[in-house]
């Protein structure tokens, strides 16, 4: 987790941005590094919830009709990244409203650490035993 002052730094610069990325339009690199640098400040504020990176990734830019106009196509781009506005607006007053001024994020502790391993252990040895190319599972030697 992220301080309370970064976390809003990175959701206002991210919301700011969205006019500069309106004049360049859906199929721009900038939009590309904007939408993707947007789920991954989402991520890492907001690390426990997948509401808030599924409510972004809910917000379509295209216009599902076949034979739209350029124009059509467009205001479509600039609909969703309105949206896109208004989600982020709602994190921001989401942080403001509900995080602690004083927060500090903690380390992650030793006992979570370990219990975050033992729930995902089946999930490595299940990976172990199914090898590419069918090659032998690993085998442990003394």
């Amino acid at each position: 987790m992220i301080t309370k002052e970064i976390a809003l730094e990175k959701l206002k610069q991210q919301l700011a941005d969205i006019d500069n990325i309106k004049l360049k339009g859906l199929s721009s690199p900038e939009f590309k590094k904007w939408k993707r640098d947007t789920e991954v400040i989402i991520r890492k504020i907001f690390p426990d919830s997948d509401r808030h990176l599924d409510d972004f990734k809910s917000i379509s830019y295209i216009l599902m009709a076949l034979n739209t106009t350029p124009a059509e196509d467009h205001k479509r781009f600039c609909d969703g990244l309105d949206e896109a506005g208004a989600v982020l607006r709602s994190f921001i007053d989401e942080v403001y409203e509900f995080w602690d001024d004083n927060q500090i994020p903690s380390p992650p502790n030793d006992i979570d650490a370990i219990k975050k391993l033992c729930t995902r252990f089946h999930l490595v040895t299940k990976q172990l035993r199914s090898r590419y190319s069918n090659r032998n599972t690993l085998y442990f030697v003394k």
